[in-house]
């Protein structure tokens, strides 16, 4: 019995990506959808925004179009035919979003790493500013904090002057028990003069 040959349909990638930098302003991009190897579609963007032009792409197999989707995705920042005022970020991820790719691969060589750099530079900005804000109050509370102990330390140093002060006024444990010590002779001392006077005033009345 013949086996029957299974005919198998061959999937067709699908490329939507985007491009950014060259002489195009920063902080914009095109959008693009091809069939064809992007690396050599990509080629046609340098004529138009120069070599340093750089771009990204996400590839699909499926036969759905995204291209729209995409569209609808960043409409708020669309300027004009296929360019959009956003973040080169927000592009590559609004293209992993729309297509379910696992990853969005680059274009335009070894620069791409710096331009993309310079794209995030936009977002960061705020961060940065906020980051200064911080630095400031932190570099201000620190000379609060290094004035405070000069004044305690200031305070210190009086308090125990006047302590030293006081301390000189008041006598000293061992002249205090001197003192209680003569007192104490003193007041036993007269009794036995009483005493003394007392006999011989009686040995005189008896001689008598």
């Amino acid at each position: 019995m013949a086996s029957k040959s299974k005919s198998t349909k061959k999937s067709t990638a699908h490329y939507y990506g985007c491009v950014y930098g060259g002489c195009m302003k920063q902080g914009w991009v095109q959008i693009f959808e091809t069939k064809e190897d992007p690396e050599e579609f990509f080629l046609q963007f340098k004529d138009s925004y120069g070599s340093k032009v750089h771009g990204a792409y996400a590839k699909t197999t499926d036969e759905e179009e995204y291209f729209e989707k995409i569209q609808e995705k960043l409409a708020d920042n669309h300027n004009h035919g296929k360019l959009y005022e956003v973040n080169i970020d927000t592009a590559k991820k609004t293209l992993k979003e729309v297509t379910g790719a696992k990853k969005v691969s680059l274009l335009g060589g070894e620069d791409n790493e710096d331009e993309d750099k310079g794209a995030k530079s936009e977002a960061e900005e705020p961060v940065k500013e906020d980051k200064k804000v911080k630095v400031k109050a932190a570099t201000k509370k620190e000379e609060e904090v290094k004035a405070t102990p000069a004044k305690s330390s200031s305070k210190k140093a009086a308090k125990v002057e006047s302590e030293d002060e006081s301390e000189d006024e008041q006598p000293s444990e061992a002249e205090s028990e001197e003192e209680v010590k003569e007192t104490k002779k003193a007041a036993s001392k007269k009794p036995v003069k009483q005493e003394v006077k007392q006999d011989v005033k009686a040995k005189a009345k008896s001689s008598k």
